[in-house]
C-alpha cells in the first residue's frame, strides 16, 4: 500500500509539473483516490506521449471500479461476466466517450 501511494504522489508532482492536476487537488498532500477528474488529467497526460498508439481501457472511461477478472479464482467471484453500465449497442454514442475522444485528441495534436 505504501508503494502504490507513493505511486500516486509521483503521479500527482507529474500532473502538477504539467499543468494537469485537477484543481484542489495539492500535489504534496496525500495523494487522492482518483475520480473523473484525475482519471481524465492521466489520459491528458498519456495522450501527450511520443508513442504513436495509446489506448484507453473502456472500464475507466466509464468510472467502473470493480474488476473483471480477479486472477486465482474460479467459483468464488463471476470472472469476465460483469456487465458494462452501457450496453454494446450505445457504447459509440456515450457521451463520456465522445468527451474523452475530443480531449485526447486535443492533447494528441496541440
Amino acid at each position: 500500500r505504501a508503494e502504490r501511494a507513493a505511486c500516486r504522489a509521483a503521479m500527482c508532482r507529474l500532473l502538477a509539473a504539467e499543468g494537469l492536476l485537477p484543481e484542489g487537488v495539492d500535489p504534496e498532500a496525500p495523494p487522492p483516490e482518483a475520480d473523473d477528474a484525475l482519471r481524465d488529467a492521466i489520459h491528458a497526460l498519456l495522450a501527450r506521449g511520443a508513442s504513436a498508439l495509446m489506448a484507453v481501457q473502456i472500464d475507466d472511461a466509464f468510472g467502473v471500479r470493480a474488476p473483471q477478472n480477479v486472477p486465482g479464482t474460479t467459483t468464488e467471484a463471476p470472472n469476465w461476466r460483469r456487465r458494462h453500465p452501457v450496453a454494446a449497442a450505445q457504447i459509440g454514442g456515450a457521451e463520456v466517450l465522445r468527451a474523452l475522444a475530443e480531449r485526447l485528441e486535443f492533447e494528441r495534436t496541440r
